[in-house]
């Protein structure tokens, strides 16, 4: 399913029975337990860099190497390199922002969080260390670190799609469907793809099943809507009691709690 085709990391809650069409290990049949976490979305911030300085370009030309194996599904390839890059320059922003990413799909979400520690420290000011790191609490399941993160993002940058479309997810993520609707139904508009499948996803898991399966069908053909309502569906069973709201928390420690 197209709308599953993002940055995708490995989520602890789903049922390996649930058949959705993702980018699965083919030697170990689909991974359904990516299926949720993918939607959080890194990709607006992966895609580019900042390239301010102290790069060869032999560096830069690395650097857009590891992006291409990490995107054809060669992360630890991706890691390596960019490990190896780091060992030269090992406080260059524009490497430590790819090598988090890279360790969040290399499933060592712990090694990102202290690699976007060093990222937030040289760029206080900049969005990608807080997404990024939020982004690897939330693989870690300490979503209320993570959101106190999302809105530190937001503070610097308070109408990015993207930082709004995660925190939206991670609500989800921390049972809080209500919450997480009354945050992304204002922010809904046609092409804001990765922030409708969220939204869909709180509409289903909140109990509006209508309003879920009417927006999916606006975005995609009707059978993989279908499909869709039973991801959630799938998703809901484990999931029964909806968590308590997320409590703040900095999440800037090394050890997120």
């Amino acid at each position: 399913m197209q709308q599953f085709q993002t940055l995708e990391y490995v989520a602890k809650t789903l049922t390996p029975a649930l058949s959705l069409k993702g980018r699965g290990d083919k030697k170990k049949g689909p991974n359904m337990k990516r299926s949720i976490c993918i939607l959080l979305c890194l990709a607006l911030l992966a895609g580019c860099s900042y390239f301010n300085g102290g790069l060869s370009d032999n560096d830069k030309a690395a650097i857009q190497a590891t992006e291409n194996a990490r995107k054809s599904g060669h992360v630890e390839e991706s890691v390596n390199l960019l490990r190896a890059l780091q060992a030269k320059n090992p406080e260059n922003p524009d490497i430590l922002r790819p090598l988090g990413y890279a360790l969040i799909d290399a499933n060592r979400p712990d090694e990102a969080v202290k690699v976007f520690d060093t990222l937030i420290t040289l760029k206080p000011d900049d969005t990608g260390g807080y997404n990024g790191k939020a982004v690897a609490l939330d693989h870690m399941d300490n979503h209320e670190g993570a959101q106190a993160l999302y809105e530190q993002a937001l503070k610097i940058s308070p109408d990015s799609p993207t930082i709004q479309s995660n925190l939206g997810m991670s609500m989800i993520l921390n049972g809080q469907y209500k919450e997480a609707v009354k945050l992304l139904e204002p922010l809904n508009k046609p092409g804001a793809k990765t922030l409708r499948r969220n939204l869909a996803m709180a509409y289903a898991l909140s109990g509006d099943k209508k309003k879920a399966l009417a927006l999916d069908m606006e975005d995609m053909p009707a059978a993989e809507a279908q499909e869709n309502m039973r991801f959630y569906e799938a998703y809901a069973k484990r999931h029964k009691t909806p968590k308590k709201p997320a409590q703040k928390q900095t999440g800037f420690s090394d050890t997120p709690q």
